[in-house]
């Protein structure tokens, strides 16, 4: 009972996705392959009953879940009556839709099943025994987030944003109790979301087999796929950073305002799931910002400009309210110190010792990342000159920078033991950026793709 009533606990989540989705990218929606608008539907879904579930417990925390549960319900109930509307059904549509994506749904069920269980097998990491955990047990049982005064101050990591025990605490309110192997289908979804949304970037330079193979690929990069599958938010925080790079790109290419809305909205829900979303949206916004200049004084126009405006402002009507909250409510964790030259200066002996295990952990790590920052490096060096172009470099961008950035800070971590604090930390660093990478190298070894056509074709 408990997993049906966790399984229909998603149903207004996907409903309320899709209809911010056709409200955000109403261009992008008619051509939206069937896979990539259920990956952005959860996506999407997830992020904004974090916000309502946030704002209902700002005005009464004892019925959080349960007032937000009706209003999504609402509009959950005016989606399927608008999607009833915008149908014709009839008998040789159904059919239609039945051979074209009966298969793909069932397909979609079978994967979920059995990684559920995979799931179950595998056991709580630290995340859902403990950080986000016990966050989400005492949202559910208090009906919501006891935000004022200070009420989040009595979690360890107190200062962690509320997106994946949001999305728990809710699943725990359908189920009507703490149920850990239940709430495993919350980060089952989002593997297989960073799954839709990494075969739709790469079916652009590859036929479907190909991209298929590609897109195992990085599922099954060894730490993703522990990591996804044992409760750990890192999988949320990668779906929502890798969407936003991919619609970002294509605005850079296609110069499409819907795409930089949706990739604008995704990476300010990225600010909602962890910390190290900050570091990806200020590396985004630091690209986009002197991208649209450059361009817009080069061919004497703003427009492009304007659209990337949109970046900073999606942000601060979907997270703002909540890096206000962290403000006045002083959640604070002290595992760096403030950014000094003089604290810089006295801890410099530390960056041999980061330079060492950084490297060591990309290209010692097999298993961890199998070959990928081999191929990641060898593919820079082979296809430097593409580094020219806008949405190429965008890419290794955003796989390089928040490497680099994340990896500095451990010169001021105030972790007596800094080594254990590097040890523990940098590998889910990296692993943010696996998705990325593995992009980057597709995008740049696309011959293969031309190669195998030549094969086909005889020549």
């Amino acid at each position: 009972m408990n997993y049906l009533a966790g399984l229909m606990s998603l149903i207004p989540i996907m409903l309320l996705g899709d209809l911010v989705f056709q409200q955000i990218a109403r261009r992008i929606q008619i051509s939206a392959p069937f896979a990539l608008r259920l990956a952005l539907d959860w996506a999407l879904g997830t992020g904004t009953v974090t916000l309502i579930v946030f704002y209902s417990s700002l005005i009464n925390a004892s019925s959080g879940y349960l007032t937000s549960i009706a209003l999504i319900s609402i509009l959950a109930v005016f989606q399927i009556i608008r999607i009833l509307k915008n149908t014709y059904i009839t008998k040789n549509n159904a059919t239609i839709f039945t051979r074209k994506y009966g298969l793909f749904i069932l397909l979609i069920l079978i994967m979920i099943g059995g990684l559920w269980y995979v799931a179950a097998a595998a056991g709580l990491g630290l995340d859902g025994t403990a950080h986000w955990g016990i966050k989400a047990k005492a949202s559910f049982l208090e009906g919501g987030w006891i935000l004022i005064p200070s009420g989040l101050s009595r979690f360890p990591h107190h200062n962690y944003p509320l997106l994946v025990p949001t999305q728990q605490g809710w699943l725990y309110t359908f189920v009507n109790a703490v149920d850990p192997e239940a709430v495993k289908i919350i980060f089952v979804l989002f593997y297989l979301a960073l799954g839709f949304l990494f075969y739709h970037a790469v079916r652009r330079y590859y036929t479907s087999i190909l991209a298929i193979l590609y897109t195992l690929l990085m599922m099954t990069t060894p730490l993703l796929a522990i990591t996804s599958l044992a409760a750990y938010a890192d999988v949320a925080l990668m779906v929502f950073v890798f969407g936003s790079v991919i619609f970002i790109r294509e605005w850079l290419e296609n110069d499409d305002r819907s795409q930089m809305i949706l990739g604008a909205t995704l990476a300010a829900f990225a600010l909602l799931v962890k910390m190290e979303g900050m570091v990806y949206w200020l590396v985004s916004f630091t690209f986009i910002m002197g991208y649209a200049s450059w361009f817009s004084w080069r061919n004497n126009s703003s427009k492009l400009l304007v659209q990337a405006l949109l970046f900073p402002l999606s942000a601060a009507l979907i997270a703002g309210s909540w890096f206000v909250y962290t403000w006045q409510a002083d959640l604070d964790v002290k595992n760096f110190a403030s950014p000094t030259i003089a604290f810089l200066v006295g801890n410099k002996d530390r960056l041999p010792v980061i330079l060492d295990h950084v490297a060591r952990q990309l290209f010692l790590g097999i298993g961890y990342w199998g070959v990928l920052w081999l191929l990641f490096v060898l593919v820079t060096i082979w296809k430097w000159r593409s580094l020219a172009r806008a949405n190429a470099f965008y890419l290794w961008l955003c796989v390089v920078a928040p490497l680099g950035v994340l990896s500095f800070t451990f010169l001021f971590s105030l972790w007596s033991r800094y080594i254990l604090h590097i040890e523990t930390a940098l590998p889910r660093i990296i692993l943010h950026t696996v998705p990325i990478a593995w992009l980057f190298v597709a995008s740049q070894t696309n011959e293969i793709n031309v190669w195998i056509q030549s094969v086909r074709s005889g020549e």
